[in-house]
């Protein structure tokens, strides 16, 4: 299974990664060094190998998921 963070403004692929939490971290990051706003312009989706994807989170839900998995990982 493949985890890709998109950005929905530009419709580009941010970035691809091997598990959620490697986004989500990412995301995180985004937070740190651009702000939440930044932050809730993406979109996680997951690719399963059979090539269906499927939208996981996006916006503030994909915020609010990143900001758990810091906390739970303070």
């Amino acid at each position: 299974m493949t985890y890709e963070l998109w950005d929905t403004e530009s419709r580009n692929l941010v970035g691809t990664y091997e598990s959620e939490s490697e986004a989500l971290d990412f995301v995180c990051r985004v937070a740190r060094e651009k702000g939440w706003e930044a932050a809730e312009m993406l979109a996680l989706g997951e690719e399963e190998k059979a090539g269906r994807p499927s939208l996981l989170a996006s916006g503030g839900e994909l915020a609010k998921r990143a900001r758990l998995r810091r906390a739970g990982s303070s």
